[in-house]
């Protein structure tokens, strides 16, 4: 079978295709008048930078005291969209934009599908998008939802959120260390007191120790290990005060370019989308009619009802 074979209905019935192209244009152009218009906020969130970095690695780590699973991802970014796309984020969000589940119904517009304050987190889920740029880690929040109002409102307390639950990390991160160092300090110190009762026993038993060159290396000796214990004591005792600090303090750890940008074009639907989709799903209508009444069906005549009963 030849493309002029092929082709020879469709060029036949060119009339018939060039109707049915026409109405599903007429369709799409249609839907784009009848179909609720969706608007898109965009808020840009920098990568992390100096400290923020490093404590952003850390909560990897902690992030399960805080119930979130950030699966198995140390990757700054990926936290972000972990974070960012779970549930109880989102559900904390809810708090934020409404005042109560009757408003969430309502604000959403889509109150005949939504039952529930969970169905209500899952609406959301499925409003937003998290994209990571790969050269430049830069993570893109979108949230697109029948009020454009609305898509900023939630983008802006999804920002909100996400710094408040990553601050939070940061203090239980803080507190987990504290700990910690609080038990090395205590082992710190046991250790220079040890250091210091020998160094004391040393001198008081050999008080001329300075007269002989075995003593006096063993003292050097003595004295070396006590200032090494010392400045490890003193060290530890510098990280605690830090942890102190970076426990008390309220700095902002997500970093964005602003507030929330709303696009003030619907980005659903598009005109020209709707138009080439119309126009291909009617052309693929006119395509299966026409090989199907002018070509198959013949076929299948034939084959048949070879005499033509």
């Amino acid at each position: 079978m030849t493309i002029s074979t092929l082709l020879r209905p469709l060029i036949l019935k060119r009339w018939l295709l060039l109707s049915f192209v026409c109405i599903g244009a007429a369709l799409g152009v249609l839907h784009v008048f009848l179909a609720d218009d969706y608007y898109e906020a965009t808020l840009t969130i920098l990568p992390e930078i100096g400290d923020d970095k490093a404590f952003l690695r850390g909560a990897f780590e902690l992030a399960s005291l805080a119930g979130i699973n950030l699966n198995a991802r140390s990757d700054t970014p990926m936290i972000y969209r972990d974070v960012l796309l779970d549930p109880r984020l989102v559900n904390s969000v809810l708090d934020a934009v409404v005042e109560d589940e009757t408003t969430v119904l309502e604000v959403l517009d889509h109150v005949d599908e939504i039952r529930s304050r969970q169905e209500a987190v899952r609406q959301i889920l499925r409003m937003v998008t998290v994209v990571r740029d790969v050269r430049t880690n830069i993570v893109k929040l979108s949230v697109t939802t029948p009020n454009p109002e609305l898509s900023s409102t939630i983008a802006d307390a999804m920002r909100t959120e996400l710094d408040g639950m990553l601050r939070e990390m940061q203090r239980v991160e803080a507190f987990e260390s504290q700990r910690f160092l609080d038990v090395q300090i205590e082992r710190a110190k046991k250790r220079l007191r040890d250091a210091e009762d020998l160094l004391v026993v040393f001198r008081t038993k050999n008080r001329e120790y300075q007269q002989s060159p075995e003593l006096s290396r063993q003292y050097k000796h003595l004295e070396r290990d006590a200032d090494l214990r010392n400045t490890v004591h003193l060290e530890l005792l510098k990280q605690s005060e830090m942890m102190w600090i970076k426990a008390a303090e309220d700095l902002t750890l997500v970093n964005a370019t602003g507030d929330a940008h709303v696009w003030l074009d619907p980005v659903y639907p598009k005109l020209s989308q709707s138009l080439a989709l119309g126009v291909l799903f009617g052309l693929a209508v006119a395509m299966m009619y026409v090989y199907g009444r002018y070509s198959v069906l013949p076929t299948l005549r034939r084959e048949l009802w070879p005499d033509g009963s």
